[in-house]
């Protein structure tokens, strides 16, 4: 690929670029996850850690009481929940998220990628205790948190969704605050108009995405 700089109407010689996608490049995307997945394929090769889960595809899904049966219930082996450029990597130890951590910045250095360690965090889900953590990446620490927004959505180290149903609150009273003065407050719209900028506007703002939460907490929003 032949690039060149233009500066002040200026155009300067073509050169060669071996590495990188050109800025705006609508195969930029692609590319990355193409190249992130072989090196996440890299970590998990000789990788034995993860989250064990049960599941089964019959019956109601979120009848939680039906995955203690004996039968019918299926266990998968999860390590890494990764979306583009967000990956996160799933222990059920310290040890073993250290080692998941080690072999990805071996990885990473292996592929000529650089990690932003300030954007890298660290969260312990116990829901009876919280668990200190100490992972390093290289030779820096990782900060520990008791939250995380991951894919638009709080996670908490208590597993609940308080945080959740705040976030989502929050959001939808800043669109209402946004839509009072141009649309509430108009004299040249109908009510029925105004009910559906309600029911498209804030209720969907703050149900987007799958809502996981009890009938009580979609009555309260």
């Amino acid at each position: 690929m032949q690039c060149c700089v233009v500066l002040d109407g200026e155009q300067s010689e073509f050169f060669p670029v071996t590495c990188g996608v050109k800025q705006g490049c609508v195969l930029a995307p692609t590319l990355f996850a193409l190249y992130f997945a072989v090196v996440v394929r890299e970590v998990l090769q000789t990788s034995v850690e993860g989250v064990r889960i049960r599941f089964r595809t019959n019956g109601r899904l979120f009848n939680l009481a039906r995955l203690k049966a004996c039968t019918k219930v299926s266990y998968a082996m999860i390590t890494e929940i990764m979306y583009a450029d967000d990956l996160c990597f799933l222990a059920e130890t310290p040890d073993g998220l250290q080692q998941l951590m080690s072999r990805f910045h071996q990885a990473c250095c292996k592929f000529g990628l650089k990690i932003n360690v300030t954007k890298t965090e660290v969260m312990s889900t116990d829901m009876h205790g919280h668990e200190t953590l100490s992972i390093k990446l290289g030779e820096d620490v990782l900060q520990q948190v008791d939250k995380f927004c991951y894919l638009g959505s709080t996670i908490t180290s208590k597993c609940d969704l308080d945080a959740e149903i705040n976030s989502r609150i929050g959001t939808a009273a800043a669109v209402f605050r946004k839509l009072c003065s141009k649309v509430f407050r108009s004299h040249d719209l109908k009510l029925a108009t105004k009910c559906i900028s309600i029911g498209k506007g804030v209720s969907e703002m703050a149900t987007v995405g799958l809502w996981l939460g009890s009938l009580v907490d979609d009555n309260y929003i």
